[in-house]
């Protein structure tokens, strides 16, 4: 950084502060917060479930009564269908990232940012528990 009047001092840069990673051999995670972290993954996948089988019979309610509809209805259900299949497409994806958090839990590897390597931070993880990139890195791929 360059400073174009001498009479100022030259601003100082504070270094990032590196997240806190554990050394060889250090747990991340005690046994009961593991437990705690792997329940509530487990509860989450069982909501995105229970979401699963209701989109799957509302889209099962809207084919009956396409069949039962007239030619004047068929727009609307077929954007009707159109909308649970991309409900249920979210679904599944959401399903996947809590089953791929229970598998890094199991390998000891959550809470690590899975592209720079540092630990995400504890309020992410709480707002998104099956976050797999810390603020930083998810900023860059967002943009």
């Amino acid at each position: 950084m360059v400073c174009l009047r001498r009479d100022l001092p030259m601003p100082r840069t504070q270094p990032k502060a590196e997240a806190p990673t554990p050394k060889a051999g250090e747990k991340m995670y005690t046994a009961a917060e593991k437990k705690r972290i792997r329940d509530g993954l487990k509860q989450r996948l069982a909501e995105l479930q229970a979401e699963m089988e209701d989109s799957s019979a509302a889209a099962g309610d809207l084919r009956l009564d396409e069949l039962q509809g007239d030619d004047a209805d068929t727009a609307a259900m077929v954007s009707g269908q159109e909308h649970e299949s991309a409900v249920s497409e979210g679904l599944q994806r959401k399903m996947a990232e809590v089953e791929h958090a229970l598998l890094r839990l199991s390998q000891g590897d959550y809470g690590r940012c899975e592209r720079c390597g540092r630990m995400i931070p504890a309020k992410r993880l709480v707002a998104f528990p099956a976050a797999t990139l810390c603020v930083e890195c998810k900023q860059r791929e967002e943009r």
